[in-house]
């Protein structure tokens, strides 16, 4: 907390020194704080297993340095990132605790020809929440609009190994190009990408050892639409490409990944049903094998619809690492092989609103392996979720979910279901 006192005090002299010289510069502050507490009773989905409660918080600050209509500096950190109650702080570095994180510091431009944003900026996010992970990413997006329509090309810097060093064009980029449609009642958007993978090696899965060179093409386009009382959201994804590994034979990269949501609302209520599928690969990613699995495609855990299956605070912090649409390295040896198997989902979920501040959410979900192994039975499980949302006050959020697994056929005949209860309290400003 100390040195957060002093950082901000240091900006804060900082700009009151140069206010004379950028008197037309405006400083816009917004964020939040909050507190998130779990406890689930039964982490190992084992009868009798162990049980977990403890409370994490985070705050995030974010700055926007408006010079003028047409510039700005944006940058956000933040401090104790999930830091768990009653823990030591993190490392420390010559004496000094670490707990803030700068996560972005980016400028904006617009200018005659377009608009620039460049920097460490946000990334992995792009039209429904379906295989997207927010993440900070160094990049350079160049968008043009063209009235209703956005055109925007983005260079992304995923890995650099090669800077000041003999090491030679190791690197990881990615290269986007994508076109957005907003009309009054839908948004509709095509993405393309390129992925340049050179000489790294690749250690989120066992069966894949690097070095390794993938040259990667995928196409996402999505919808999001509300007429009257019907919404819609849907976005396919799909990659193909070659890997090539030192000594081994060249693999075949085809990969793919769907969802679907259709929904109705009726006064109060409304009922959604949806569908997520994400293709599997069933024999590893052996030397001269297809790589099949939608994993190499994108993590998705801000797909939030399952709240220990799919979303990344239930998923990770608050349950048993069966994530199942997050990479090999959140879950355990087991879990691995469900993820590579690919997924499918099938949900219904539905809501009440009974006060202007207070909505009540509750969704029911059927989760299968895609293609799993022959040794692998594919029924995973199902999931229940029930939450309330309590809006306080225009800035005072509380959230409570109680989620409840059922662990299918996969896990055994004595795997026993896991209860999790998650307490959410936010401040935002």
């Amino acid at each position: 907390m100390k040195k957060i006192t002093v950082i901000g005090i240091a900006i804060c002299m900082a700009f009151m020194l140069i206010t004379p010289a950028m008197a037309t510069t405006d400083i816009e502050m917004t964020g939040y704080y909050r507190v998130h507490g779990y406890s689930s009773d039964n982490l190992s989905l084992l009868p009798n297993g162990t049980s977990s409660s403890f409370f994490t918080d985070k705050l995030r600050v974010q700055t926007v340095l408006k010079i003028n209509d047409n510039l700005k500096v944006v940058t956000r950190f933040d401090a104790f990132d999930n830091r768990v109650w009653g823990t030591p702080d993190e490392s420390q570095v010559l004496g000094d605790k670490v707990n803030i994180d700068w996560d972005r510091a980016y400028m904006e431009m617009i200018t005659k020809i377009g608009f620039f944003r460049i920097g460490r900026q946000k990334g992995n996010a792009w039209g429904t929440s379906f295989a997207d992970q927010e993440t900070d990413r160094d990049r350079i997006l160049y968008a043009v609009p063209l009235d209703n329509l956005i055109l925007a090309f983005v260079y992304e810097k995923m890995t650099e190994t090669d800077a000041g060093t003999t090491v030679n064009d190791a690197d990881f980029d990615r290269f986007y190009l994508t076109a957005t449609y907003k009309a009054e009642n839908y948004t509709a958007g095509l993405l393309t990408a390129f992925l340049r993978i050179n000489d790294q090696p690749i250690t989120s899965t066992i069966l894949m050892a690097g070095p390794v060179d993938i040259d990667l093409y995928e196409i996402a386009p999505y919808i999001i639409g509300k007429f009257g009382p019907i919404s819609i959201e849907a976005e396919l994804l799909y990659g193909f490409g070659t890997a090539q590994r030192d000594g081994a034979a060249d693999s075949d990269v085809k990969m793919w990944g769907f969802y679907g949501e259709g929904g109705y609302d009726f006064g109060p209520f409304g009922l959604q049903a949806g569908v997520a599928l994400g293709s599997g690969d069933n024999d590893g990613f052996g030397p001269g094998s297809d790589i099949e699995s939608a994993l190499l495609l994108q993590d998705s855990g801000d797909w939030d619809k399952l709240f220990l299956l799919s979303d990344k605070d239930g998923g990770v912090l608050g349950g048993f690492n069966h994530h199942i649409m997050l990479g090999p390295n959140t879950g355990n040896f087991q879990v691995l092989f469900a993820q590579i198997a690919g997924f499918e989902i099938f949900y219904l979920s539905g809501y009440f609103a009974a006060t202007d501040n207070i909505t009540i959410e509750g969704i029911i979900a059927q989760v299968n392996l895609m293609d799993p192994m022959a040794a692998m039975n594919d029924d995973f499980g199902m999931e229940y979720d029930i939450s309330l949302t309590w809006n306080i006050y225009k800035n005072l959020k509380y959230k409570a979910v109680v989620a409840v697994f059922e662990p299918g056929d996969y896990f055994g005949a004595t795997a026993d279901s896991n209860t999790t209860f998650f307490n959410e309290l936010e401040l935002s400003f």
